[in-house]
């Protein structure tokens, strides 16, 4: 450590904002050695860290407490650096083992290479430059730790991991910690199966939104602690999967930071942690020993389930569920404590837990029970919240071995019973703020508790504003050091027996009893205050007390001692200390030393030790009389009331006054106009209007009086709401005093982008996108009085697009369509004609827009066009519906058939007219050649042609018709391979005598039922041949066999490769699946970026698909290696990973020959050239032999 790390506060470092009645507040360092952090005379309201143990390592450095790491001076110093580059050009460079790296001038960091970069659990040699680095890129194999690998780099924005093999990682400690700039990372690729040290991984990334740790195989890890530490932005994190059976460190897993938005605690950039939802329920515990702090500082976490947790070795559960601030449930009544040793600050700052049941702890071996309660009524939940803490067993813990119980119960305000009866604490030496703000409790047994080794009681008691018995007289405070504040605000207990205490070597009484203003009697008669440095307000508004005996008091050492005896207005006598320092004051007027009969206000330095002063005979008031009974005040006005005390002979000094609210008025004693028995009170409005109480009092005699405040100015509402739309507007009513007119009033708009006003009616202003709010004011000419209108204006909502039943496209004639809204209650209007239907002012439709009523009906090709609208809402969008009426099918003017006698032919589009039946007529002019029937077949006669025609509603098709004996079906063919086609050859009723192909190799043929057909083999030409009913008939076949030619591989080197189709005829459509990889265009193909794509091709009706694969360009390190002779060199092409394996060649073996992994072995002297080949490319490099 550069500095002495602070080892003890004298105050625990709380979860809340601790004030303290201090005047100085010490806190011990190293030996020898204090360190000052505030003084005043006056309260100190002092905002400390929380008291979370983080037990974070630096690189090389011990344990330390958080606390130590915000009060040392680890405050990062920003310098301004020179950056010098080598001789390169770049920042740094260097290796270590098969590793290297650089830094280039542009700040990214590059690490290649085989193996670790650095020996294990030390930093990496670039360490020293990590504030220049800006970017990363990593090509690492066989490594084993990745221990801090970026460890540091706050200015770290990018990092390309994607060659990064973590396939044999073991450690993962401290990669990102401190990449406090980083916004993304993907691990999702990470390997993590061997892995056994995940800590500090993401510690400190404090710009990080999303993890996707959903892959980890954590099933070896051993450490998880401060894993994710300070991701302050997280907001989904998905650890559903882990396998946490091995792991032994939860420390501080999910710890982040505080929250600052109420102004509590200590203000660390960023804020807090925008956590919601963390699923640990499924997390194996068995073998976990350290939960401290793990989930410490989730301040937005809701829900957390623990619950089948198995702690039964864990031995630290320290501030484990600190600051949870949003959490409103924690089981934990299945927890085995029967290991742990920590508990400090376990549930602190839980403030909305509504139960807790650790009735069943065993706390056997617990050493640190220090804030273990600590702010469960953080706030004002001690004010009556129906959600907060009312009541927590610990009646059954065993406490023998606990040595710290400081601020265990502090501030658990709305506790009403704290059983601590059967507390053993013969070991506890702090019991500082135990107790301090447990508002409620009304009764606290510590009779029974053990104090001989206590150090530390201040505050135990502080504000326990409703304690009316405690029993302290069996307190050994032999050791105690400081008891400042300890018995403050305890305003309700009546007695108070500490005369048997010890206080020897008591250094701080400050504040011990300041507000017991109920306590009568005081016995500190046996007091020792020799060692005391502080005891400034130790009696101070100890209000009934009547005497006081000092005379044991030795106050040469005290240092502050100011306010010793204010406000103890029922003081009559006192007898002065043993020594002083400075003057004690003494309160009110009348005193008198006994010894020298003289007037006094104090007790002053060098009276003698016990000398006795009293308060002359104070005349009883009787009575109280005020001026005015009705006070009436405007806002911001000041007013007076007078008080007269009765008999005349009383003292009117003593007077206290009091207001109900004052909120609406404070009131303040007018010294200036004191007399004996009268006095003036000055009263101050505020900006409230209502009633409130002014009281002047002495003892139980008072008398009041009631102000009105109210404001000439006045508005009918206070709130107001309106939409973002046109003509939406409301109306302020004001009211006005006498004295002021509604004509002369100001009205003004905080924000009149937001909404205008004009006497009083205000008014939206349209298509505003987002909530705003706008306070609307109105004042009086002379600027003194003025009410305000807050008016929030919502965006209006925008009315959903109508939808039609039957979707835009061909329908029958006459079809209905209907329209309809999913927004409840808006109207639709449309219109028929193409034209965008519209409204008038007053919302009626004009021109050919009409209101939708019913189902439209579609007589005729039309596209409708419609709005939804709706009261106070945006208009839709308009949607429009395109229809056609579907249309009868015609066929072509001409059809030409050819058939053979007795044979049929369906064809398609004739099929269609005549199955039609609605109005066609088709007829054959000579039914002896051919006939046609009602189901669309034509069947031939006898040879010839003849012609048919199709009429309908005067339109006239004609099919010519040629019908044969037999034949083929086309003249000449042309297929793929593969492909079978039927028929070719028809001959109905016909016998086919023979059929041959010339080339069977290329064509099979195949007979049929009336007709034959062939089956393409392979790439060629065949004549078919066919004898029927002694005649011969022939044709030719053409078969190809397209498949797609090329090389697989494409180089990111700015230059095309082309692929051909061979064995295809005609034109070839090429397209590729992914133009992010690769872009295509008539077959030739030029990378983008590295990966892998499909191409596809079409020829003559085949589809083909051939995948290709982006890479790096490789390349040798060298244009030229040496060595010598007898002496291996390695000149391995550097390629992407995936990529093929290269073949290697030499050009003369003579003189050196090489191996399939690129060693090259010398033989003589001389220069060959090595060439590496992939994939048809060919890449060289030369190596001279010496």
């Amino acid at each position: 450590m550069k500095n002495s790390i602070i080892k003890k506060l004298c105050v625990v470092l709380t979860c809340t904002s601790l004030v303290l009645s201090t005047q100085e507040l010490i806190v011990f360092a190293n030996e020898g050695e204090q360190v000052l952090l505030n003084s005043k005379d006056n309260q100190n309201d002092i905002s400390l860290e929380s008291y979370y143990d983080y037990s974070i390592e630096d690189t090389n450095m011990s344990k330390k407490t958080f606390s130590e790491r915000l009060l040392n001076d680890e405050v990062e110093e920003i310098q301004n650096e020179i950056i010098t580059l080598d001789a390169d050009g770049n920042i740094a460079s260097g290796s270590y083992e098969n590793v290297t790296w650089v830094i280039d001038s542009n700040g990214q960091l590059s690490i290649s290479g085989t193996g670790n970069y650095a020996p294990e659990y030390k930093n990496p040699d670039w360490y020293d430059y990590r504030e220049s680095i800006k970017s990363a890129v990593v090509s690492l194999k066989d490594v084993t730790s990745l221990n801090s690998m970026f460890l540091g780099c706050d200015n770290l924005v990018s990092v390309d991991l994607s060659e990064l093999d973590t396939s044999n990682v073991k450690v993962m400690r401290a990669m990102f910690e401190g990449c406090k700039k980083l916004v993304t990372v993907d691990v999702s690729r990470f390997i993590t199966s061997n892995v056994t040290d995940m800590s500090r991984l993401f510690m400190n990334c404090r710009t990080v939104k999303t993890l996707n740790v959903s892959g980890f195989d954590t099933s070896n890890v051993t450490d998880m602690s401060y894993m994710f530490y300070e991701c302050r932005s997280l907001e989904t994190l998905d650890i559903s999967h882990f396998n946490t059976s091995n792991v032994t460190s939860m420390e501080g897993m999910f710890a982040s930071t505080f929250d600052t938005d109420d102004g509590h605690g200590v203000d660390i950039e960023g804020g807090g942690n925008a956590l919601t939802y963390l699923d640990v329920s499924h997390f194996d515990t068995s073998n976990v020993i350290d939960m401290s702090s793990m989930f410490a500082g989730c301040i937005h976490l809701k829900t957390l389930d623990i619950s089948k947790f198995n702690t039964s070795k864990v031995t630290d559960m320290s501030s484990m569920f600190s600051d949870c601030y949003e959490v409103e449930a924690l089981d934990v009544s299945g927890f085995d404590t029967s290991n742990v040793v920590g508990m400090r600050a376990m549930f602190c700052g839980c403030n909305k837990v509504k139960t807790l049941d650790v009735s069943k702890f065993n706390t056997s071996r617990v050493k640190d029970m220090s804030s273990m309660f600590q702010g469960f009524n953080f706030g004002d939940a001690w004010m009556g919240s129906s959600n907060q803490l009312t009541s927590l067993d610990v009646s059954g813990f065993d406490t023998s071995k606990v040595e710290n119980m400081c601020a265990m119960f502090y501030n658990c305000g709305a506790l009403h019973t704290i059983d601590v009866s059967g507390f053993d604490t013969s070991k506890v030496t702090d019991m500082g703020w135990m107790f301090n703000m447990c508002y409620e409790v009304e009764s606290l047994d510590v009779s029974g508790f053990d104090t001989s080794n206590v150090t530390n009681m201040r505050q135990m008691f502080l504000d326990c504003a409703n304690l009316k018995t405690l029993n302290v007289s069996g307190f050994d405070t032999t050791n105690v050091t400081d008891m400042g504040c300890m018995f403050q605000g305890c305003s309700s207990l009546t007695n108070l027996d500490v005369s048997n205490f010890v206080t020897s070597k008591v250094v701080d009484m400050d504040s011990m009893f300041w507000g017991c203003s109920q306590l009568k009697v005081l016995n500190v008669g046996g007091f020792d205050t020799s060692k005391a440095e502080y005891i400034a307000r130790l009696f101070r508004a100890c209000a009934s007390i009547e005497t006081l005996d000092l005379s044991s008091f030795d106050l040469s050492r005290a240092i502050k001692m100011g306010n010793m005896v204010d406000e103890c207005s029922s003081l009559t006598s006192i007898k002065s200390p043993i020594s002083l320092n400075a003057d004690i004051s003494l309160p009110g007027e009348g005193w008198m030393n006994c010894t020298t009969q003289e007037s006094v206000n104090c007790i002053s330095v060098g009276t003698p030790k016990g000398t006795m002063f009293t308060r002359e005979e104070t005349v009883k008031v009787d009575s109280i009389e005020l001026d005015q009974a009705q006070i009436n005040l405007n806002p911001g006005e000041i007013g007076k009331v007078s008080a007269t005390v009765f008999p005349v002979t009383a003292n009117a000094s003593d007077i206290v006054w009091i207001s109900s609210d004052e909120e609406i008025v404070s009131v303040k004693t007018d010294i200036g106009s004191l007399s004996k028995n009268m006095v003036d009170a000055i009263l101050v409005t505020g900006t409230k209007e209502g009633n409130a109480t002014v009281t002047a009092k002495i003892g139980d005699v008072s008398a009041s009086a009631i102000v009105s405040v109210i404001n000439p100015v006045k508005f009918d509402k206070h709130e107001m709401q309106l939409i973002s739309i046109k003509d939406s507007s409301d109306t302020i009513i004001a009211t006005v005093k006498e004295g002021y007119s509604l004509d002369t009033l100001i009205w003004t708009s905080s924000d009149e982008t937001v909404a205008t006003v004009d006497k009083g009616v205000v008014y939206a202003t349209e298509g505003l996108t987002e909530e705003s709010t706008v306070v609307i004011t109105a004042e009086t000419p002379d600027r003194l009085y003025k009410d305000t209108c807050t008016v929030t204006v919502v965006p209006a909502e925008k009315v959903k697009t109508p939808t039609a039943s039957i979707p835009s496209g061909e329908v029958e004639e006459g079809t209905l369509v209907e329209l309809s809204c999913e927004s409840l209650d808006a109207d639709i209007f449309y219109t028929v004609d193409g034209s965008v239907p519209a409204l008038d002012t007053s919302g009626n439709p004009t021109g050919t827009t009409k209101l939708f009523s019913g189902g439209i009906k579609i007589k005729n090709d039309v596209s409708i066009k419609a709005i939804a609208v709706k009261d106070w809402c945006n208009d839709s969008d308009v949607a429009e519906f395109a229809y056609t009426v579907k249309k009868e099918p015609v066929p072509d003017n001409t059809i030409d058939i050819r058939l053979v006698i007795g044979g049929k032919v369906k064809n398609e589009k004739i099929a269609k007219t005549a199955e039609d039946g609605k109005g066609y007529k088709i007829v054959v002019a000579n039914n002896k050649i051919a006939t046609v029937n009602n189901s669309g077949f034509i069947q031939g006669k006898k040879v010839g042609s003849t012609t048919a025609t199709i009429t309908k509603n005067d339109k006239e098709y004609k099919l010519n018709i040629t019908v044969v004996d037999a034949g083929f079906t086309k003249t000449n063919y042309i297929v793929n391979a593969g492909d079978t086609v039927a028929p070719i050859f028809v001959a109905e009723d016909i016998e086919i005598s023979s059929f041959t192909s010339s080339k069977p190799e290329v064509v099979s043929v195949y007979s049929m039922t009336d007709g034959l057909f062939i089956k393409a083999n392979s790439k060629g030409t065949s004549k078919i041949s066919v004898v029927c009913d002694g005649k011969k008939y022939s044709t030719t076949v053409r078969v190809y066999d397209p498949v797609i030619f090329g090389s697989d591989i494409v180089l990111l080197d700015n230059k095309t490769i082309s692929l051909s189709i061979k064995n295809g005829t005609g034109k070839t459509v090429w397209s590729i699946d992914n133009e992010g990889v690769a872009t295509i265009k008539n077959g030739k193909i030029k990378g983008v970026s590295k990966g892998t794509a499909t191409v596809t091709a079409t020829n003559n009706g085949r589809t083909m698909t051939r995948t290709i694969n982006v890479y790096n360009v490789p390349k040798f390190d060298k244009k030229v290696y040496e060595t010598n002779v007898g002496t291996p060199i390695d000149v391995t092409l550097t390629k992407d990973s995936d990529m093929r394996t290269p073949q290697y060649s030499v050009s003369n073996i003579k003189i050196a020959t090489i191996d399939s992994s690129g060693k090259v072995t010398p033989i003589k002297k001389g220069t060959v050239t090595v060439t590496a080949e992939i994939g048809g490319k060919k890449y060289k490099t030369k190596v001279k032999i010496k």
